[in-house]
């Protein structure tokens, strides 16, 4: 625990940071280069347009999931992350895609994530070597790709990756880049459920931390053992969604937020009700 405490410490530092910033630029640089060429890279590309013009469903792992609602998404395309599979003994749905890009996720969770069946599931690169994935676990990698800042309260979310097979763009959270997948696999309709976008540890533009130990951040058994080393950057967060919206709008496509209550205001929000059972485009 204290050496991951000094590690994040560590990765905050300005001076840190900027010491490495060349390193790092040429890192990111390289890396993307070789995963262009890698097997990962030509699977994810058989995704790209796979489901134009159809509809999926996006799960947070927000306290409002539950499996009730989830039954009601048997049958339709959806994307989950982290720890979802906490969930399944209360629902009998099951996602088709997983992800995780949290390093902490990860290092808690890698055993039962190579055990989990049914969904195509990726994890960031930078965890397959040190775990020792093997072909049986079925597991394929991704990279982010994203420019190097040093105050990383300054980061300000330009545009999204339309190539996932060569990088994801940095988005502060998995469900922005679950977002960008659906977008590359030809989605038109994208809704969003269980994404309360509320924490009890939250950094803002200034650097200003609050820390409010009532707000839950995830369904029961969705959450980390390490929790309270964990926080988001909340308006970056923000502002990474509308970014996606913006790019969305641009190019026809409508995501909505069928989430129960959360404070995630930047899409339009539908009923869960009113959306199932319906044909997608």
């Amino acid at each position: 625990m204290k050496k991951l405490e000094t590690m994040l410490k560590l990765h905050e530092n300005k001076g840190v940071r900027l010491l490495c910033f060349p390193a790092v630029i040429l890192m990111k640089y390289v890396q993307r280069c070789r995963f262009s060429k890698t097997t990962d890279s030509y699977f994810i590309k058989t995704f790209k347009g796979k489901y134009k013009g159809k509809r999926c469903f996006i799960i947070g792992n927000g306290p409002s999931l539950t499996g009730e609602d989830l039954e009601l998404l048997k049958g339709e395309i959806s994307f989950a992350c982290n720890r979802i599979y906490n969930i399944f003994d209360k629902t009998t749905w099951r996602p088709d895609y997983w992800m995780c890009a949290d390093v902490e996720c990860t290092a808690d969770e890698i055993e039962n994530i190579k055990a989990l069946k049914g969904p195509v599931k990726f994890l960031r690169d930078v965890s397959l070597k040190k775990y020792k994935i093997k072909p049986e676990d079925e597991i394929h990698k991704f990279i982010i790709y994203d420019r190097f800042v040093i105050d990383r309260t300054k980061f300000v979310k330009e545009n999204i990756s339309t190539e996932c097979d060569k990088y994801f763009s940095h988005s502060c959270t998995v469900t922005c880049m679950e977002i960008e997948f659906a977008i590359y696999m030809g989605f038109k309709e994208i809704y969003l459920l269980g994404v309360d976008h509320n924490y009890p540890i939250s950094i803002d533009k200034n650097g200003k931390k609050t820390i409010d130990n009532t707000v839950v951040s995830h369904f029961a058994g969705g959450g980390s053992k390490t929790a309270a080393l964990h926080y988001i950057y909340l308006d970056i967060a923000t502002q990474c969604y509308q970014v996606y919206k913006d790019y969305a709008d641009a190019h026809g496509i409508h995501i909505y937020n069928a989430t129960r209550g959360g404070k995630l205001e930047v899409f339009e929000r539908v009923k869960l009700e009113d959306v199932v059972g319906q044909k997608g485009k």
